[in-house]
């Protein structure tokens, strides 16, 4: 069990690098990020903190909430579509990626383990402190890149709000934004692609 945990996280992990690396690619070679690889890296940075939580009907909005400013808060939760918490974390993950502010947000979230402890399991991804230090490697090389990720569009950003311990039915949303957004990119593959949406599955279903 304990080398399927791994798995799963080292493949979240994975997967996030190899966003990062197609974004460095895009902006070192036109100036620009595409926005199927800014939902890429997001929703990969999504499954990250959602591996692990005691509570994935609320996701990881209120963890990340706590760490943030009044204006910040409100700025999440007055988007007209990002209603409920699974949703609002990843307009938190694009408002983060759009401030160039990830890196910094991912160390104190790293760094506060009493708030871990209270809303993360001990097998967590970001209570693992060899793929945590990893996940916060992989940030910093998102520090010269510029994104302008629409943080409120209905369809890929919305979750249901409604998310099953054991059945990960709440992954149906992603995974058709996985399906629609890879179809567009020359990698990953579309079995990339598949093992994606099987990872944040998995990652769920372990919490």
């Amino acid at each position: 069990m304990a080398a399927t945990r791994g798995g799963v996280k080292d493949r979240i992990v994975h997967e996030i690098g190899r966003a990062i690396k197609q974004a460095q690619i895009e902006w070192c070679g036109v100036g620009c990020i595409r926005a199927c690889t800014g939902r890429w890296l997001v929703l990969s940075i999504d499954a990250a903190l959602l591996h692990g939580l005691h509570s994935l009907n609320r996701g990881y909005w209120p963890v990340v909430a706590a760490l943030l400013d009044k204006q910040s808060v409100t700025t999440i939760t007055t988007l007209p579509y990002a209603t409920k918490p699974l949703s609002r974390g990843r307009s938190w993950v694009c408002l983060c990626l759009n401030e160039g502010q990830l890196e910094s947000y991912l160390h104190v979230l790293t760094s506060h383990k009493i708030l871990l402890e209270a809303h993360y399991g001990t097998n967590a991804l970001l209570r693992d402190p060899n793929r945590a230090h990893l996940l916060l490697m992989l940030a910093a090389g998102l520090e010269h890149l510029k994104f302008f990720l629409p943080m409120d569009v209905p369809g890929w950003i919305q979750g249901d709000g409604s998310v099953g311990s054991s059945s990960g039915t709440s992954m149906n949303s992603l995974t058709v934004s996985m399906t629609s957004m890879c179809s567009s990119l020359p990698s990953p593959s579309q079995q990339d692609s598949f093992d994606l949406d099987t990872t944040c599955s998995e990652a769920m279903e372990e919490s």
